[in-house]
């Protein structure tokens, strides 16, 4: 007799076993952990990562709470794994990696001021990001980086024609409007440096400035 074939389940159109399986794989948890974690069997793992079975709310809550996942991520209604991601992601558009490195960046530069104690920092790490990204040259550059990207599919599509397999290998009538593209780049990039750097000489100046006025005032007293 003939073997049956098991049955296939899609499972594009139910998100939850989908994301439980993905969570499950990055995590390397096997049925049997998440069954004792959670309390129940492994036959009921089994049936959840096929689609076959829906957890009931509290057993989905500790599902959640074990992979320190959002609701909504399990639903298949976000990308954001992390919950507080969920709103910054749904405001801005950035990705959870943006968010993540984001906060990474941050954090880093924390620790690095705290262990270089010869170092003066006037600005805080979350105030360099912030000027960064709130400077006008911030949006010229996203704008002048966009422009840049069209001309360098364009450009990269033209290197067999001249047998290059580098754009500065193509002669220059071939990456004029590249070359432009990426020079603007990088003098938008200078400029937003620039006034980034100014923020930090005004905030240290001023800074000074407090400090002379407060000295003076308690010598006066």
């Amino acid at each position: 007799m003939a073997r049956q074939k098991e049955p296939t389940y899609i499972t594009e159109e139910k998100p939850f076993p989908k994301a439980l399986r993905e969570l499950m794989e990055e995590t390397k948890t096997t049925q049997p952990m998440l069954a004792k974690a959670i309390g129940v069997t492994r036959q009921a793992i089994s049936l959840y990562c096929t689609g076959q079975s829906t957890p009931n709310i509290d057993i989905f809550v500790m599902i959640a709470d074990y992979f320190n996942v959002s609701f909504d991520y399990l639903l298949g209604r976000s990308a954001a794994k992390n919950r507080e991601n969920i709103d910054i992601q749904q405001r801005t558009g950035l990705s959870e990696g943006a968010i993540e490195n984001i906060c990474m960046l941050t954090n880093m530069l924390y620790s690095y001021k705290e262990t270089n104690n010869t170092i003066e920092f006037t600005l805080e790490p979350k105030d360099i990001l912030n000027e960064l990204i709130t400077s006008a040259s911030f949006a010229k550059l996203i704008f002048d980086l966009a422009k840049l990207m069209i001309y360098y599919s364009s450009t990269i599509e033209v290197l067999p024609l001249f047998n290059c397999t580098r754009i500065e290998e193509l002669p220059d009538d071939a990456s004029s409007r590249y070359n432009y593209r990426l020079w603007r780049v990088n003098v938008t990039a200078q400029k937003l440096i620039s006034e980034v750097l100014d923020v930090h000489y005004k905030k240290t100046k001023d800074g000074i400035n407090t400090f002379v006025i407060h000295t003076t005032e308690k010598k006066d007293n």
